[in-house]
């Protein structure tokens, strides 16, 4: 068993994120074989939201502090040696003061492929679930990233 602590500042203009200022941390557990490593943890984290109001219901609230329960599990999995890794990451945030009704999910699975010794193909599917967003933005987003790792 191990500590872990994270601190994050993000601007989104797609989220309506004008600033998004994030402090946690908790305990996790690790364990792994040969091919696969797992991780679980949990934990709490403060968040501070400031929304761009451009597309707000008029009135509609922008600026919030919550605090969140921060569970995680990551897996990653070699599939074939020194050539394609698995990787996964779930993030499960459920708001302290409404358990059942905001919480946000956030899942980020990626292939890494091995082209050489310093160059890896990663294709990234990320899915993010907000069960209370602001008014003009959906409960779900889906994105697809592909890049070019280079290893010095």
């Amino acid at each position: 068993i191990k500590t872990f602590e994270f601190i994050q500042y993000q601007e989104n203009k797609n989220l309506l994120l004008k600033e998004r200022s994030v402090l946690g941390g908790g305990i996790r557990y690790d364990f792994q074989s040969d091919k696969f490593t797992c991780g679980i943890g949990s934990g709490f984290m403060y968040e501070h939201e400031v929304l761009i109001s451009d597309n707000l219901i008029e009135g509609e609230k922008t600026d919030f502090n919550i605090v969140r329960i921060a569970n995680l599990l990551t897996l990653n999995f070699t599939i074939i040696e020194n050539k394609l890794i698995f990787h996964n990451t779930t993030f499960y945030q459920p708001s302290l003061s409404d358990i059942l009704l905001d919480f946000r999910l956030y899942n980020e699975s990626s292939l890494v492929f091995k082209i050489s010794e310093q160059i890896s193909l990663e294709n990234i599917l990320t899915f993010r679930h907000d069960s209370d967003p602001p008014s003009s933005l959906v409960n779900n987003d889906i994105n697809f990233i592909v890049g070019l790792l280079i290893s010095f």
